[in-house]
């Protein structure tokens, strides 16, 4: 991969908070979590 380049991974994880405290990407920057409304689901 390159400065350009990109890859995205995605899952659902159940939506609390502090789920994904401490977990990085593979660059070393934080994941975020979106919450999917209405469904205590989010995707990270």
């Amino acid at each position: 991969m390159t400065e350009q380049s990109a890859l995205y991974v995605y899952a659902l994880v159940p939506d609390r908070p502090g789920a994904a405290d401490g977990v990085t990407g593979l660059d070393g920057r934080p994941l975020r979590l979106a919450a999917v409304p209405g469904t205590g689901v989010a995707a990270l």
